[in-house]
């Protein structure tokens, strides 16, 4: 499987692709979200053009099609991963562990800090799963984390948890 996946640098013409991954990936989220949370886009493309000035995007390709996308962000003291999705046909069979591990590596090298978090609803119970099995632990007080190294809305706060880890 993993000689199958090429894990690269996002390129801006990936951008449709990619904001396809991630909203089909997001329908997820209409599950476990109240509605005045969920929305439908997920992300539009002004909000990911936004997003991709400040965070560094890698894809994953499987058979030479872009299947899961992640990026990070280094905030303060800390390195946020962000926008962890994987394609539906391609959950649970290791891409957003590559995309994950290939990410930690980078951020080792880069030597910024050793500090990651991430933010998830709080209901995404595969999200919390995914990387609590990556050595990620919920923090204490996720309010105030989100607060302190997000830019999101209230209500996403109020219906997320937030996960660390040290590298």
């Amino acid at each position: 499987m993993a000689a199958k996946v090429k894990i690269r640098e996002f390129k801006n013409e990936d951008t449709s692709t990619v904001l396809r991954v991630i909203n089909d990936s997001a329908k997820a989220y209409k599950s476990v979200l109240p509605p005045n949370v969920y929305k439908e886009p997920q992300m539009s493309l002004e909000e990911f053009l936004e997003e991709a000035k400040r965070i560094k995007f890698y894809v994953a390709e499987f058979e030479g099609k872009i299947v899961g996308v992640m990026g990070y962000e280094y905030v303060k003291d800390v390195c946020l991963i962000r926008h962890a999705y994987i394609k539906p046909g391609y959950q649970r069979i290791g891409i957003g562990t590559l995309l994950l591990k290939h990410l930690e590596n980078l951020i080792k090298i880069e030597g910024k800090t050793r500090k990651l978090i991430v933010g998830t609803y709080a209901k995404a119970y595969w999200a919390i799963a995914f990387y609590r099995k990556h050595g990620f632990n919920l923090v204490s007080d996720s309010d105030s984390v989100l607060r302190s190294y997000y830019q999101i809305l209230d209500i996403q706060r109020k219906n997320s948890v937030a996960l660390e880890k040290t590298l």
